[in-house]
């Protein structure tokens, strides 16, 4: 399994692309989150929309929901030939986000006698957490209300069926403590993609609280991510800890 970031940075970057990440497994692509600034991250790592097979969103903020609908129009008004040849990329949903899908992408798709359904093909996950493609279990975990309040949110748990091989997405999530991470982790895990924020911020994992919260033998495995501009100040701090920065462009062999 190879993890391309898409984009690594905040939602207010001005060097980096919204912190989108392309996983490609077997013969398929599943892209986590689709911001806003989507359309050029994968021209930077020259992945086409077509590429993509899978899609998971898990939150509906600009920096992650925004190139959704430039993603759907773009895969659907495809040609081949003349004739429209559409393609309906795969979009994983937990039950409880459809409304938010509804919410965000029916006012631009759902016109001319289309519903924006129509564009994608929906995989609802209606009475479970987790998805089973090809070797590998994606596990889906709820994290609403730590990220912001009022707001659901999902990380994800990535699984290698055969070896137990595993990592962990975090997504964007302020109160660690009160979240399922740490007691995830085993002997198998190989990577923990966690947000961070080096100044304190009300949605986001404070540096000081990470260090807090995983054990200093888990450190090798965090790959932060979802940083600020000023990044490079701090990358001493982040080596001497051991642990790892996700960079954009720079591909990951994990599993």
């Amino acid at each position: 399994m190879i993890i391309k970031p898409i984009g690594t940075g905040s939602a207010l970057s001005k060097r980096f692309f919204n912190n989108n990440y392309l996983i490609e497994f077997e013969n398929y692509k599943l892209l986590i989150d689709a911001g806003s600034s989507l359309k050029y991250g994968l021209q930077a790592a020259d992945v086409s929309y077509g590429d993509i097979d899978y899609v998971f969103i898990t939150h509906f903020h600009f920096d992650h929901a925004g190139g959704i609908e430039e993603l759907l129009t773009n895969n659907y008004w495809t040609f081949k030939d003349g004739k429209h040849s559409p393609k309906l990329t795969k979009f994983i949903m937990l039950e409880p986000q459809v409304s938010n899908y509804n919410n965000l992408l029916s006012p631009g798709l759902s016109n001319q006698n289309m519903c924006y359904t129509d564009y994608m093909e929906t995989i609802i996950l209606s009475n479970q957490s987790t998805l089973q493609i090809g070797s590998y279990e994606f596990e889906f975990i709820d994290t609403s209300d730590l990220h912001c309040l009022g707001m659901q949110s999902y990380g994800v748990h990535i699984k290698n069926r055969n070896t137990g091989a595993n990592i962990i997405f975090t997504s964007d999530i302020q109160n660690l403590e009160k979240s399922s991470i740490r007691e995830r982790i085993n002997d198998y895990t190989v990577a923990i993609f966690q947000d961070v924020s080096f100044s304190y911020n009300p949605v986001h994992a404070f540096f000081d609280d990470i260090l807090l919260y995983y054990p200093k033998k888990y450190y090798p495995l965090l790959y932060l991510m979802h940083y600020g501009d000023d990044i490079d100040k701090f990358l001493p701090t982040i080596k001497n800890y051991g642990m790892n920065i996700v960079q954009q462009k720079k591909a990951l062999n994990l599993l």
